[in-house]
């Protein structure tokens, strides 16, 4: 809790329960990293992707790491991976309403980036293994005035509750769960 409360004080961020909303955020854009990396880690001999799904979609992480994976098996994971994401990048937003504008506006500027990769990523047929997809410089300097532009607002949003949906895999870590009741939806 201790590097936690650090993170917190340094952003001016008081409420507790916005600590969920923000685990969200950083889920999303892990899974948007994993899902974007997947041919440079399995080149490193490492592979994220679950392996339940994988095998459920026709391919396995040592075909992956062998270079010989079923390329339309990797699309479907990435994609539903990438859209299980949207849902995490959703809620962090919900949270951002009670961090302070200046910490605010980094915060989405990252998240609409990261978002974006994983969104071109789906536009150009979901296949990692066709090279990294990166945004370009206009691309990112317009998202950055979107940043801008969304953060003064976000206050404004009516703050609802947490989905508990969310964090049923993260149950037992530390502000995964929210102290308050949330939705179940």
């Amino acid at each position: 809790m201790g590097s936690e409360m650090c993170i917190r004080d340094r952003l001016g961020v008081k409420d507790d329960s916005l600590l969920p909303f923000a685990i969200d955020m950083g889920i999303g854009m892990q899974l948007t990293n994993i899902c974007r990396d997947v041919l440079e880690d399995a080149a490193r001999g490492r592979v994220y992707l679950p392996a339940d799904r994988l095998e459920k979609a026709g391919t396995s992480h040592q075909e992956l790491l062998d270079g010989k994976p079923n390329s339309t098996a990797i699309v479907q994971v990435v994609e539903d991976v990438l859209n299980m994401a949207e849902s995490y990048y959703e809620s962090g937003l919900r949270g951002l309403c009670g961090v302070p504008w200046k910490a605010r506006t980094g915060i989405v500027a990252a998240m609409l980036m990261y978002r974006e990769i994983g969104r071109k990523l789906l536009r150009n047929g979901g296949n990692p293994l066709d090279g990294r997809t990166v945004v370009g410089p206009v691309r990112k300097a317009w998202l950055l005035c979107k940043a801008i532009v969304l953060s003064p607002c976000l206050p404004f949003w009516r703050r609802q509750q947490h989905v508990a949906r969310l964090h049923a895999p993260l149950a037992g870590i530390e502000g995964a769960n929210p102290p308050h009741p949330v939705s179940v939806d």
